[in-house]
């Protein structure tokens, strides 16, 4: 209260109690006047002095609150609120975010707010409303979740693998729903960014890596909010072939002959190749070029094998050759040199060539022995090699290890030797020269070389071991695909020229080669002494011989003996003429050669 209406309401009363008591009781009165001086709020009173009104004013209360609300960063959010007051006006209104450290004050329950990146989450905001005297509300609170709209990505580029030498060409893009794409940025490696364009079209950046290799690959898309969204991937640049050349044969040593046709006079070489290359699992490719200098013929091969028989080569020739390896990318690396080939082999010593795969002739002949018709066609898978001479007795013992001569000169043809004899020769000779034996037997009678037994023996089809020759590789041998008589032809005047037989031979047997060879330059074919074949004898089997290779009866008592002896007349030296003889039994006019098949 103001003083003078105090000292007024206090000289009033004094008068009064003078009147009535006396001083003790004005002193009991004046401390009731002191004592009731603190009489509360001002404006609690109704007192014409109080210009602020005469009725109480109340607190102010929050009418209506904002709904909790969500925004996207970077946009505009108008808050608003209201409030009312009893008998007093609301004059500001308090805005307060989160733990209260931003606080706003407005005139109005209006309040604009731009939420920047940093704000993205849930925010929390306390509300209060003031009136003329300062009194202020309870606070209300609503929320805000600020949302970040990220931009999307549209084109996305997967990992690849590629070519060494490639340029990758690759795009991508991203779009913003709540905006634009202001920018893009790439780079390759760990960090940092290589290059960037403006703008919110899709972008296309090429990329190469001449030196091979892996290649990670950033990429972002910035939109007008300064959100980025991010994405990798990587080019796998294949890494080529570094080195590749042949392994063998080697260019300082003469290339060794797998095969070798010594009737075609060509035969195969294994070549073998290598590459390194750095890529873990890649798979390679070879082209191989090769011909002889100066010369048209090229062999060539392409594939994923590491070596190659390389066939028609001749010897003793200089080979040229390109290789080049290519990978699954196409990268490739190449290497040229050259190797020599060896010379052709030798032939096994003694023996001449017969050259006879695919060649047919007419077997037999008409007008002497039924056993030696029908005249029929025979035909040869195989060259073979047969020795030019009958075996003499120094060649079987030099073999065998046994002198059967009994004082005879050793370039006589070995005699008096059963078919298993000649047999055993074989067996033996193929072991001296590290090749399989032919004649297969379960126990042996008798000494080698005089007149012995072989028990179950059989014959190997597939041992490339020496053999008798059959039937009809003696006869064509023999005479090759002529029809006459002999192997000179049908002139008995001649005969002497070519055979020891019972008109010339003095009943004794002469030393091999004495006489003139027939066409393939075998000596003594004819004359001499007969000579053991293969072949079990049977009088009708040219009726029913095999066209192919014809390997004679699968059984017999007898064994085929050919070309007639020093003690047989001309008649039988021809070329056709078929007798047997027991395999056990030896005489002194039956020999024997060998032949060598080539596979």
């Amino acid at each position: 209260m103001n003083g003078s209406f105090q000292d007024g309401i206090i000289k009033s009363i004094f008068h009064t109690c003078c009147l009535r008591v006396d001083r003790g009781i004005l002193t009991v009165l004046l401390l009731l006047v002191s004592g009731c001086s603190w009489v509360g709020s001002e404006r609690d009173w109704n007192n014409p002095y109080d210009v602020k009104g005469t009725r109480p004013a109340g607190v102010p209360i929050i009418d209506s609150v904002p709904h909790d609300t969500s925004i996207i960063i970077n946009d505009t959010l108008e808050m608003s609120f209201s409030a009312s007051c009893t008998n007093a006006t609301v004059t500001k209104y308090h805005w307060s975010f989160d733990d209260g450290t931003t606080a706003v004050e407005t005139d109005a329950g209006t309040l604009e707010k731009i939420w920047e990146p940093s704000d993205s989450g849930i925010h929390t905001v306390s509300i209060r409303a003031e009136n003329e005297w300062e009194m202020i509300s309870d606070p209300e609170t609503f929320s805000v979740k600020v949302r970040s709209c990220y931009p999307v990505l549209t084109v996305k580029p997967e990992d690849a693998a590629v070519s060494q030498l490639a340029v990758v060409e690759r795009s991508f893009s991203a779009t913003d729903s709540n905006g634009a794409i202001t920018s893009y940025f790439w780079g390759t490696g760990n960090e940092g960014w290589d290059d960037s364009a403006s703008g919110d079209e899709a972008v296309t950046v090429s990329f190469d890596n001449p030196e091979g290799g892996t290649v990670p690959v950033r990429w972002a898309a910035r939109d007008d909010d300064g959100l980025m969204v991010y994405d990798t991937f990587i080019v796998i640049f294949n890494r080529r072939p570094i080195s590749v050349g042949v392994t063998s044969p080697a260019e300082d040593t003469a290339a060794l002959f797998q095969r070798f046709d010594i009737a075609e006079g060509i035969g195969d070489v294994v070549c073998s190749f290598s590459a390194d290359d750095p890529d873990e699992g890649d798979v390679l490719t070879y082209t191989f070029f090769c011909g002889p200098t100066l010369k048209d013929t090229v062999i060539f091969y392409s594939g994923k094998d590491t070596s190659v028989i390389l066939s028609g080569v001749t010897a003793s020739t200089e080979y040229v050759w390109t290789l080049t390896v290519k990978d699954l990318f196409g990268d490739s690396t190449s290497a040229t040199g050259a190797f020599t080939t060896a010379p052709p082999p030798k032939a096994p010593d003694g023996m001449v060539l017969i050259r006879a795969r695919g060649i047919c002739y007419e077997m037999g002949q008409s007008g002497f022995s039924p056993a030696e018709e029908p005249i029929h066609q025979v035909c040869f898978n195989a060259h073979f090699w047969m020795d030019s001479t009958e075996v003499t007795y120094d060649a079987f013992s030099a073999v065998t290890g046994t002198d059967i001569s009994n004082g005879n000169d050793g370039d006589m043809p070995v005699a008096n030797v059963s078919w298993y004899d000649a047999a055993l020769y074989c067996n033996a000779r193929s072991k001296s020269d590290g090749k399989d034996t032919v004649y297969l037997y379960t126990s042996r009678t008798g000494d080698i070389g005089r007149q012995c037994s072989l028990e179950e023996c059989t014959i190997s089809a597939t041992a490339d071991g020496y053999r008798l020759p059959t039937e009809a590789e003696w006869e064509y041998a023999c005479k090759s695909d002529s029809l006459t008589l002999y192997f000179w032809g049908n002139d008995r005047a001649t005969a002497s020229l070519y055979a020891w037989t019972k008109e010339n031979s003095a009943a004794t047997v002469h030393q091999v080669a004495d006489k003139l060879p027939n066409g393939s330059q075998l000596y003594d074919m004819s004359g001499n002494v007969w000579e053991w074949c293969q072949d079990w004898y049977d009088a009708g089997f040219y009726t029913v011989s095999e066209r192919v290779d014809p390997q004679g009866p699968e059984t017999g008592t007898t064994k085929v003996i050919r070309g007639g002896s020093w003690n047989t007349t001309l008649f039988f030296a021809q070329a056709g003429t078929r007798v047997s003889m027991a395999p056990e039994s030896g005489d002194p006019t039956i020999g024997f050669r060998t032949v060598l098949i080539i596979r």
